[in-house]
């Protein structure tokens, strides 16, 4: 009796090993590439445009690398209030990337920019320069961990405009290309939790002011550190607090990339759309309007 058991389980099992295999092919559809741009104008400075050939699933599977996605001889150009302001000329040793030798924006002026090049689709895209922000930094501090080692904190100060759906993004600067900052901790202000209106992408912090609109937004940074470069070891070393006012397309368009890029891997994850302001493409042409902040420690 045992035996015929085991024979009728061992043939289940070879049949539902049999039965379970199944070959499904996807029938993914031919699609147009688009141009995909990606680009912030703030005054003050000169802007550069990564401009990219989108792919599709079955690009991406084929060329793991994503090395087809040069787009050449683009026309790409940059409006102001109808009047040609000039046209991006691509970087010699770059071919993904566009620089603009014009810097003179102004709060309130609206910007458009309009591409074509050859097998793509038109594209367009405009953008209005924010007010700066207004932010200043208090309680800052720092101590000695080791000879070129320094711990610090401080807090960043938000004065948020009322009645204003604002955003904003900060970070930290360093003069010292060779030893970046690197971040141990993040507080926030609500019993050391995480605030729910900040957002951290990489080394940057974005702001949704939703939760204090018309408020002050104080924001605590602590145990950050910094590495002393050894060569050109100087008796005190200046860095720097970056703060933003963005535009909600730039702040709606790293929010929704950062979760596409936090699913890649979780087959189970919710589908994100990413949020855009290309038309006739993908990608984003936000603007910003940026203060910057001075910190200064004493090496010596």
């Amino acid at each position: 009796m045992n035996k015929l058991y085991f024979k009728i389980v061992l043939i289940g099992i070879v049949f539902l090993s049999i039965s379970c295999e199944e070959k499904i092919e996807l029938d993914i559809p031919n699609q147009t590439p688009r141009m995909v741009v990606q680009g912030v104008l703030s005054p003050g400075e000169n802007p550069v445009i990564d401009l990219r050939k989108s792919y599709t699933i079955a690009e991406r599977i084929i060329d793991e690398h994503m090395n087809m996605q040069q787009i050449y001889f683009p026309d790409l150009r940059l409006y102001k209030d109808n009047q040609l302001v000039a046209s991006f000329v691509v970087n010699p040793l770059d071919p993904f990337s566009y620089s603009l030798n014009y810097n003179n924006f102004k709060v309130g002026e609206k910007y458009v920019l309009r591409g074509s090049a050859k097998n793509f689709p038109d594209i367009y895209a405009e953008t209005v320069i924010p007010s700066k922000p207004n932010v200043y930094i208090t309680n800052f501090e720092y101590s000695s961990i080791s000879s070129n080692d320094y711990k610090f904190s401080l807090k960043i100060n938000i004065q948020d405009n009322p009645d204003e759906e604002n955003y904003y993004a900060y970070t930290l600067v360093s003069n010292n290309q060779y030893y970046p900052f690197y971040y141990t901790n993040y507080e926030g202000e609500s019993n050391n939790q995480q605030d729910p209106s900040i957002t951290q992408i990489n080394y940057e912090f974005y702001v949704n002011d939703k939760l204090f609109n018309g408020k002050l937004k104080t924001i605590l940074l602590d145990q950050f550190g910094y590495m002393i470069n050894n060569w050109g070891f100087k008796a005190q070393e200046t860095f720097w607090i970056e703060c933003r006012s963005i535009t909600k397309d730039y702040y709606d368009y790293k929010i929704s990339t950062n979760k596409q890029g936090n699913n890649d891997f979780d087959i189970f994850a919710e589908p994100v759309l990413i949020k855009h302001n290309i038309t006739g493409g993908f990608g984003v042409l936000g603007s910003s309007n940026i203060q910057r902040y001075p910190l200064t420690i004493q090496t010596k």
